[in-house]
């Protein structure tokens, strides 16, 4: 993992009257192994460190001053993905994309559900609970930085007991945070997913998409091409087009060199435009808000009539029929966008590209 973070915590105990060289020493760590922001360190040591600085440290809340005090930039060209990102959930998804650049023992996965998108961790065995709320807090307030953009989480659950003093963790996130739930996330609303990044740069995102990717590829650390192609579909759903040569130029490449990786890894771009577009439809029918019709033009379908028969052919039900069916629905919801072309396949799907 980079180094990043085990330095954010040293100055955050520096600022508290701690001193770092002895939390080192203690961790079995030479000051050399985190002073270049590129160095990397393993996950055990990287806990051990956090283990004794909130032994010595004595602020339960260290983790979030940690991120707090991080300035923009530390994570160099991640933190530059974010600045320039379409939107809000377009920033969110490249820190899940490429968040092997920081740490390869976590995962930072995305989970669409009716109330808002969830951003999930899966750590290591090995990583310290303190971590998670780090990287949370950090990945919250590095897009907020990044975009100039003050939003709040719609709540954050960590999978740990609650601390003496919760005060800091809602101000920090900016909402109601719970602790001791089944997994950590953050869930993030649907419009603020939405939202447009007021700096984006499109010709600078996707100079630092590539570096990042070819970064990823020196650590062997790139996820497939198909989870990049996913997450550019769900982004352009119902605001822009959504053919293999639109994705391809959102992604920074032909469409010819996309449909070659995605051969390679046996999938069909078809395939992966129905099911994010079902996905996407099954969330919003769960909020009643919406009429049809606009759930129809936000899964990009201009006719509805379209979409009833599209909806039919992918789940067997009318849209309407769904909606009445009530939230239970939203776990098979969870289900088709996780497994992806099985379950449209399953369903009679075309595999025709």
């Amino acid at each position: 993992m980079l180094a990043v973070s085990s330095a954010a915590l040293l100055d955050a105990c520096a600022r508290r009257g701690v001193e770092p060289a002895p939390l080192l020493e203690a961790a079995g760590l030479a000051r050399s192994a985190i002073q270049d922001p590129a160095s990397r360190i393993t996950t055990a040591s990287a806990a051990a460190l956090w283990r004794v600085a909130f032994e010595r440290c004595g602020d339960p809340a260290l983790a979030l001053h940690a991120a707090e005090g991080l300035r923009f930039g530390a994570y160099h060209v991640l933190d530059y993905l974010v600045a320039t990102a379409p939107t809000v959930g377009g920033a969110f998804e490249q820190l899940a994309v490429h968040f092997a650049l920081i740490n390869s023992g976590v995962r930072l996965e995305l989970e669409h559900t009716a109330r808002g998108i969830w951003l999930r961790l899966e750590l290591s065995a090995s990583a310290a609970l303190p971590y998670v709320e780090y990287t949370l807090a950090a990945l919250v307030l590095r897009v907020r930085a990044g975009m100039a953009l003050a939003f709040a989480p719609l709540t954050v659950e960590l999978a740990f007991s609650a601390p003496g003093h919760r005060a800091e963790h809602d101000r920090v996130f900016g909402c109601a945070v719970r602790f001791h739930t089944a997994r950590s996330g953050v869930l993030i609303a649907r419009d603020v997913w939405q939202a447009a990044n007021p700096q984006r740069d499109p010709d600078l995102f996707a100079v630092l998409d590539r570096h990042a990717r070819g970064m990823a590829s020196q650590l062997g650390a790139v996820r497939g091409e198909t989870d990049r192609v996913r997450a550019a579909i769900r982004d352009q759903l119902g605001r822009g087009e959504l053919s293999l040569s639109a994705i391809a130029r959102q992604l920074a490449t032909s469409a010819r060199s996309l449909q070659r990786r995605l051969d390679h890894e046996g999938v069909h771009y078809r395939d992966l435009v129905e099911t994010a577009r079902c996905a996407q439809a099954q969330d919003h029918l769960l909020d009643h808000r919406l009429s049809v019709n606009e759930v129809a033009a936000r899964a990009g379908f201009a006719q509805p009539s379209s979409f009833t028969r599209a909806f039919r052919r992918w789940t067997g039900q009318t849209p309407q029929a769904y909606r009445r069916a009530g939230p239970g629905r939203a776990d098979r919801a969870a289900r088709l966008a996780r497994s992806g072309l099985t379950s449209w396949r399953a369903r009679g799907g075309p595999s025709r590209r």
